[in-house]
């Protein structure tokens, strides 16, 4: 009896100590994918230019940097408003809606 608890303590031992192999052997290759996908853009970026200057890489930022949409300060300011008035006059129309609905109603009731 005494045996077979022993064994037991030994084969738990050995499994927390196989966990923290799996656990960090799992981290490593987590580092290693990282390592590897900045090395495959690389290495991409290599055979299609053989080698980048820093004149194309300022000009694929620009590129970048162009493609994208930015909105300018005045742009955001006019849109605001815009919205803004939208939010206006949909509150005077659903004001004057509820208005005209609770006159029916009350005419409704009264006549």
């Amino acid at each position: 009896m005494e045996r077979n608890q022993n064994e037991m303590i030994v084969l738990h031992e050995k499994i927390d100590q196989l966990k923290q192999e799996v656990e960090a052997l799992s981290r490593v290759i987590e580092k290693k994918t990282d390592n590897n996908d900045v090395k495959v853009i690389i290495d991409e970026q290599m055979k299609e230019n053989k080698y980048m200057t820093n004149e194309q890489v300022a000009l694929t930022v620009d590129k970048i940097l162009t493609e994208k949409e930015f909105t300018t300060e005045t742009e955001v300011k006019n849109k605001t408003k815009e919205i803004h008035l939208k939010i206006v006059k949909w509150t005077i129309g659903t004001g004057l809606s509820v208005a005209a609905i609770i006159l029916a109603l009350l005419r409704v009731i009264l006549l």
